[in-house]
């Protein structure tokens, strides 16, 4: 995406971070960018770019798992269950990945901390156990953790940034943010 909005006339500046927002533009950790529309794209960190999204859009910690291959395939497709709080799916090789179970611990998940945490860790694998039998027997390889944003009412906020002429924003994507940016986008 970032090499087709290049050959476009994008200019990207990677690694560099936003300090405030100007009415023409905004001021970077790398010198003054005037633009005559800026999009905040920032998911999770909406809210410490513009008062806007504060507390309306917020970091949340999601956390998985995967496991050494597993030599029957359990899962054609990936799943979904309990509206989306719990996920996994199983790659070609036959490894399971799976994520959620931040209800184990949800007010600890609202947080961009990127470390995984027991608590949340054993809840997708009694998950797992509850609901694939074969799971058990499997050794888990790796463990990690990322940010994904919260919305207050579960929709991505997309659009003109409320009170201004030349602002947008996208983020918010509530835990589907792969999906939604690139529609976003």
């Amino acid at each position: 995406l970032a090499l087709a909005a290049e050959r476009r006339g994008a200019r990207l500046f990677e690694h560099t971070g936003v300090e405030r927002l100007d009415p023409d533009g905004l001021v970077t950790s790398g010198g003054r960018v005037s633009a005559p529309v800026v999009v905040l794209a920032a998911n999770a960190l909406l809210g410490t770019l513009h008062p806007c999204f504060r507390g309306t859009v917020v970091p949340m910690r999601g956390q998985a798992l995967a496991t050494e291959p597993c030599p029957r395939r359990l899962l054609p497709a990936p799943v979904y269950a309990d509206f989306g709080h719990e996920y996994f799916r199983q790659l070609p090789d036959g490894r399971l990945i799976a994520g959620g179970g931040r209800r184990a611990a949800l007010e600890a998940e609202r947080c961009s901390d990127e470390v995984p945490t027991a608590a949340v860790q054993e809840a997708i694998e009694r998950f797992l156990r509850a609901v694939l039998p074969d799971f058990a027997g499997l050794r888990i390889t790796h463990r990690w953790a990322g940010t994904m944003a919260w919305s207050a009412d579960e929709i991505p906020n997309i659009g003109r940034v409320p009170g201004t002429t030349n602002l947008f924003a996208a983020g918010g994507y509530h835990g589907q943010g792969l999906a939604f940016s690139i529609i976003a986008a």
